[in-house]
């Protein structure tokens, strides 16, 4: 098992990927590379995302959440996201999609 895809690279990329994980912040776009210089703050919308490989088989998850408490729009717009996300396997499983 190897902690992360570091190193790994698929078919059509044209390098191997460099991260084990991704750390976004805020409004940056998705895949944010951590670095030191990084310092989270109270309130910042945080989402991690990380991979492993095993036998030949990839995994990937993400998880957001904030560092501290997070104000009334950040709170509204993940709210409004675990309710898309449930409405969505709702009809997946509702369409018999396994």
């Amino acid at each position: 098992m190897q902690a992360g895809i570091f190193g790994i690279q698929t078919r059509r990329a044209t390098y191997p990927y460099r991260q084990h994980w991704c750390v976004t912040v805020n409004d940056e776009v998705v895949h944010g590379i951590p670095t030191e210089d990084k310092i989270l703050q109270d309130g910042d919308l945080v989402m991690l995302d990380l991979g492993l490989s095993y036998n030949g088989y990839f995994a990937d998850m993400a998880v957001t959440m904030f560092v501290g408490k997070g104000d009334k729009e950040g709170e509204q717009l993940m709210n409004a996201t675990r309710e898309a996300l449930a409405d969505a396997i709702k009809t997946h499983d509702r369409c018999n999609h396994r």
